[in-house]
């Protein structure tokens, strides 16, 4: 899991969708000093008034069924 300082040395910055456990979908910014794999499918953990405070690339099957229905199969996304 990569932890995240906040402000400290991000340069990317990423919009993205997130999908919680229970499949509700909520706009999330990401602000990493790596760049993002396409495709991927991450794991991220937020606080209130922080956002995301780590992040991890997670498989497919990892992902709970509720939330999967939101995303795009591996075999869809381009």
């Amino acid at each position: 899991m990569h932890s995240i300082e906040p402000h400290g040395g991000m340069c990317y910055s990423y919009q993205l969708e997130g999908v919680t456990p229970a499949g509700q979908t909520t706009p999330i910014t990401l602000d990493t000093e790596r760049i993002l794999r396409d495709a991927a499918y991450l794991r991220l953990k937020t606080r209130p008034l922080v956002g995301v405070v780590s992040w991890e690339e997670v498989q497919w099957d990892e992902i709970p069924e509720a939330a999967q229905g939101k995303l795009p199969a591996p075999e869809t996304v381009s």
